[in-house]
């Protein structure tokens, strides 16, 4: 029987070339499990009917896009807003004619700045103010 001892120096050597194939075949398997993994979860997708379900996705992804050009078209933006100059925008103002005079209201509030800043007394300035009270 020999020498059947080892030193350290060749423990160190002996765990590098043992670390370095254990590595390598860590590797391989971390491999071998990712695409074992892809075909294990495609099978299950396939299985489940994933993909029939991706497509009723997009289809009705594709009707939504349909019906928020129509929605447009209307004369509604993405925000339920109306379009200026559209037909939904017209039949609104329409129907609000002779409802509210905003626009009335408008030139009657410039008209009381304006005198306001004409007034040389505060009689008159009061009487403005009291105008637009009642």
């Amino acid at each position: 029987m020999q020498n059947d001892r080892i030193n350290n120096a060749q423990r160190k050597a002996l765990v590098g070339v043992v670390s370095e194939l254990m590595e390598r075949k860590i590797q391989e398997a971390k491999d071998a499990s990712g695409e074992l993994i892809n075909e294990i979860t495609q099978s299950i997708k396939a299985e489940l009917g994933i993909d029939t379900i991706d497509n009723q996705i997009k289809a009705l992804e594709s009707q939504i896009e349909t019906l928020q050009d129509k929605k447009k078209q209307l004369g509604f933006n993405h925000y339920d807003r109306l379009i200026d100059g559209s037909k939904a925008k017209a039949l609104v103002d329409k129907r609000l004619e002779g409802k509210v005079s905003i626009h009335s209201l408008q030139m009657e509030k410039a008209k009381i700045v304006s005198s306001i800043w004409a007034s040389t007394s505060l009689s008159e300035v009061k009487e403005l103010v009291e105008s637009v009270l009642n």
